[in-house]
């Protein structure tokens, strides 16, 4: 307000506030009844003087008169926007009335704001995490954005492959918050579904939800960038203890746990044999060299699905090429690798529980669909992969039933390309190749 009659100044003493911390930019105002008298911003340090403004009937000045009680509100931010809450001044110096001597001080709390929860985040998918490996984690935040201190339940829906971890077993204190650590851990294939409630105990019927989503797999989507250093571990697929598939700049791929690059003796790399075609589908007599495979041409990979095997081990392995980089262009590549044996002693059970068929049309604009068939109710989703092994969109069906079932695919905001759609149906997975034409 305006200057009026005569100042009279109230001092808060800014260390003996309790219940809130003054911010900077914060205001408190001085009321007489209803009639703010004086006002001021607090600087951010020391004491926070407000002067206040006496009134003159003579003059016709608003202001206090002497002996009227003082009233102090303060418009702060407690997490939800500048808001005005009631001061409840602890005298130091005064009596609570303006005139009081020469000032006054105080301390003061705010009148209780309820604890009131906020989070930070509604949703997360943890994409896609090996079945029996840990995910990175993922965070969210709990926050008290009331004044009282806040008792908080937090559950998940069921038990889960995510696994909830924060500091405090008590409270969280008014203006605080408390990181929420969330880990995925897949124990099947498949898409994992679950919520977390998070319940203010003091405020009956103020819960909120978090939900989770990621899909167990025991496809590896590998990316090994153009122009990357091969002797990093990110940059190299350990498929094994003694197999560490790579590819330097300008030269096929190789093994770096056997021999330093690209060998064209043996068309690398060193352990391995392929073959141009499904595990399932091949027979010994078709391995041969990864050169001799592809016959020269690696590009023409590109969306088949070939067989590895490493002899070391005697495994075998489904890999579908998502990219690879060409001529002198950074020796960038990209592949899905299955762990095909384990789908060779349970295809024809599984083959026989479930299918997807090709999507048509195909190629298409915008939209395609997708039919595919359950023999029982299990969770469904979908990954549409770029050639660069980016997960671009994540549909997520839920549970669904035994029977026939479609889905369309709108790839209105997708550019013309090749993709790579990943189908998960419990322990099912398929990934096939769809293109995009506009």
């Amino acid at each position: 307000m305006d200057s009026t009659g005569l100042p009279y100044q109230v001092i808060f003493i800014v260390d003996s506030i309790t219940g809130y911390e003054l911010q900077t930019g914060d205001e408190i105002g001085l009321f007489s009844d209803t009639l703010c008298v004086g006002a001021d911003a607090y600087s951010g340090i020391g004491n926070f003087a407000v002067t206040a403004w006496e009134g003159s009937q003579q003059y016709y000045l608003p202001g206090f008169a002497n002996g009227d009680s003082i009233r102090a509100v303060v418009w702060a931010d407690l997490g939800n926007g500048m808001n005005e809450y009631e001061v409840d001044p602890v005298y130091v110096t005064g009596d609570g009335t303006f005139g009081y001597g020469s000032y006054s001080s105080c301390y003061f709390n705010l009148i209780s704001v309820e604890p009131d929860l906020e989070v930070s985040e509604t949703e997360h998918d943890f994409g896609y995490i090996q079945t029996g490996e840990e995910s990175d984690s993922w965070s969210f935040v709990v926050r008290n954005i009331g004044s009282d201190t806040l008792d908080f339940d937090m559950t998940l829906s069921h038990d889960s492959a995510f696994v909830l971890s924060y500091d405090t077993t008590a409270g969280i204190p008014a203006q605080d918050s408390i990181t929420v650590n969330v880990n995925f851990f897949p124990f099947r294939n498949g898409l994992h579904i679950d919520t977390v409630f998070v319940s203010n105990s003091m405020q009956e019927g103020q819960t909120e939800q978090i939900i989770l989503m990621g899909t167990g797999t025991s496809w590896v989507v590998f990316t090994k960038p153009d122009s990357a250093d091969w002797t990093l571990e990110e940059n190299q697929d350990r498929i094994s203890d003694n197999v560490w598939i790579t590819r330097k700049d300008i030269q096929s791929l190789f093994n770096i746990a056997q021999e330093d690059g690209y060998s064209g003796e043996n068309g690398s790399p060193v352990g391995t044999l392929w073959a141009d075609t499904s595990t399932a589908a091949s027979e010994s007599a078709s391995y041969t060299n990864f050169v001799a495979m592809h016959g020269g041409n690696p590009h023409s990979l590109i969306g088949d699905t070939v067989s590895l095997y490493l002899s070391q081990s005697d495994s075998y392995y489904d890999v579908l090429f998502i990219s690879f980089t060409g001529g002198n262009s950074g020796g960038g590549f990209s592949y899905l690798r299955n762990d095909a044996w384990l789908l060779s002693n349970q295809s024809d059970q599984i083959l026989n529980e479930f299918s997807l068929s090709n999507n048509y049309p195909n190629p298409f604009n915008p939209t395609t669909t997708f039919s595919y068939q359950l023999s029982n109710t299990v969770p469904v989703s979908f990954k549409i992969i770029d050639l660069t092994g980016k997960t671009i969109r994540t549909i997520n069906e839920g549970l669904k039933p035994s029977g026939q079932h479609t889905i369309q695919l709108d790839a209105s905001n997708l550019s013309s390309g090749i993709y790579f759609c990943v189908f998960n149906a419990g322990n099912f997975q398929k990934a096939q190749k769809i293109m995009v034409m506009k």
